[in-house]
């Protein structure tokens, strides 16, 4: 079973149940954090990291996920908006679909309130420019998050002092205004309007300002453009002028999740991306060979089910008669009859990971496949023993992990699963891959089969992840394929095989020591 808090402190699989929960994609991995307004992606996590990062992470994908569930995209890429109309609507635009999700979901609100105290609060530090618009901008930038956190007031205060310096008497037209805006924000289009009318307060006070456009360029024509804008992402107006306006949340966070992966080596996280592929079939005469070895180890497997499923007796007040309970009818003790009950049935998701990397090529690989078929087809017909297969290898422009989905969860056992082998063996995002998506299965228990022919690129990545796999509850078990290096990960819980005929028994014996918990896992 699953250990809920250990899943929570980690942040590639955290961030995959927030993508589930917000019904977005998260990819992990690389050096910069953005958005294109249908994935949020996060730079490579690092593995010592603290309550505050892990908030930080969350913070970051909770505001984009705001951005995409609640801003409407269309409305604001038609307004055409300039430069500071544009920055104007962001800060009102964050407020408002932060506070929406936050609704729906209590621990984003919760998490909100940290980071905007943390940002916007403790560890906030004068930045920018010294001219008067930055000192309006900058106050309404922490009236507005001290909406949400009483921590903004400190700066908030010190803040109006330097715009009141700057524009004395702006203040008490500002703040009717933003009283209204807090009142009287509904939709993507009131924050439009709103930014409109701070502006042309703004310009009352400061009539000469830079009126470029965020409209889109040749390369900016979708609302996907639009959302990589709002978030303070690549071309966008933060990038371009970043000392002239105050950094908003979304620029904060990405800027600090991007720092973070500079320098990247083996203590960072990355999860591998799902790539198309078009397998071939395995030959005719090896499914055959299959077939006939398979029939075998899915007896074999029915009898280990049999055996699990034997009544176990227990007393009872009807039943079979205990001749040798009969003395409790002298206590009045109804119970001398047996009555017998099920044991729990098999309710696993076992997930067969197959090593692409070039190594493999031919004879390797061609074993792994008959493997990783053989293992389920033996398992299909089992009730309650669900199988899926994925392959994995580094050859994709460069990506550190590439996995390719060749059996489904609940998919049929199919043939086409015979892949071209090429690249490196980037094990430890390949697992944290496989790990997301068994967060997901119905199947109470997790096993996990690895098969590969060798050492993985990052041996201290691998280690990280097979430990934080079995930390939060799932089984890992290894098998080599004509080498036995997989035993230096999981020295006690791997085999491996030079043939395909030593599988049953080895496959078999692992498989029995799991479901019946002969083995200490």
């Amino acid at each position: 079973m699953l250990r809920t808090k250990d899943i929570m402190s980690c942040l590639p699989l955290l961030a995959c149940i927030l993508g589930k929960q917000y019904n977005i994609t998260v990819e992990i991995g690389g050096t910069t954090a953005y958005t294109n307004g249908k994935t949020i992606h996060i730079p490579a996590l690092k593995m010592d990291m603290d309550k505050i990062y892990i908030n930080m992470t969350r913070g970051y994908v909770d505001h984009e996920a705001a951005h995409i569930r609640y801003t409407d995209f269309q409305v604001l890429q038609k307004s055409n908006l300039t430069r500071l109309q544009f920055h104007l609507f962001n800060i009102i635009e964050d407020w408002r679909v932060e506070t929406l999700l936050g609704k729906h979901f209590p621990g984003c609100r919760k998490n909100f309130d940290f980071i905007i105290a943390y940002l916007f609060g403790k560890e906030r530090q004068k930045a920018g420019s010294n001219a008067p618009v930055f000192f309006i901008l900058d106050y309404i930038l922490l009236t507005v998050r001290s909406w949400d956190s009483s921590e903004v007031e400190k700066n908030r205060t010190y803040s109006r002092k330097e715009m009141v310096t700057a524009c004395p008497g702006i203040d008490k037209e500002l703040d009717a205004c933003l009283k209204n805006i807090h009142a009287n924000t509904r939709t993507t289009q009131d924050a439009i309007a709103h930014a409109l009318l701070l502006e042309s307060i703004i310009k009352k006070w400061i009539p000469e300002q830079p009126q470029e456009s965020t409209s889109p360029t040749e390369n900016q024509d979708s609302p996907e453009a639009t959302q990589s804008i709002i978030s303070g992402g690549k071309n966008g107006p933060q990038d371009t002028h970043e000392d002239s306006f105050p950094k908003t949340m979304g620029t904060v966070l990405r800027e600090k999740l991007s720092a973070q992966a500079e320098g990247m080596d083996s203590e960072h996280w990355t999860v591998a991306r799902i790539r198309p592929v078009t397998p071939d079939a395995i030959p005719p005469d090896t499914l055959r060979t299959i077939e006939l070895m398979t029939r075998g180890l899915s007896i074999r497997i029915q009898g280990l089910m049999q055996s699990l499923s034997l009544s176990v007796p227990y007393p009872s007040t009807r039943g079979r008669l205990n001749t040798a309970k009969l003395f409790r009818t002298k206590t009045g003790n109804p119970k001398v009859f047996i009555q017998k009950t099920e044991a729990m049935t098999v309710n696993t998701s076992l997930h067969i990971l197959l090593d692409a990397s070039a190594s493999m090529y031919g004879k390797p690989m061609e074993l792994a496949t008959a493997s990783c078929h053989a293992i389920a087809s033996a398992c299909s017909g089992i009730k309650g023993l669900n199988t899926a297969i994925t392959a994995f290898n580094g050859n994709y422009r460069g990506d550190a992990c590439s996995v390719y989905p060749l059996v489904k969860p609940g998919q049929p056992v199919h043939a086409r699963i015979n892949l071209m082998p090429s690249g490196g063996t980037p094990l430890a995002p390949a697992l944290w891959w496989v790990m997301q998506q068994l967060l997901f299965t119905k199947e109470r228990r997790k096993m996990l089969f690895i098969l590969t022919d060798g050492q993985p690129n990052d041996v201290p990545a691998t280690r990280k992840a097979l430990t934080m796999a079995h930390k939060i509850g799932l089984e890992v078990y290894g098998l080599g394929i004509l080498d036995d290096s997989i035993r230096k990960m999981l020295p006690v819980f791997s085999r491996s095989i030079s043939d395909l005929m030593e599988l049953p028994v080895v496959f078999f014996d692992m498989l029995r020591k799991s479901i019946i918990g002969t083995s200490t896992h």
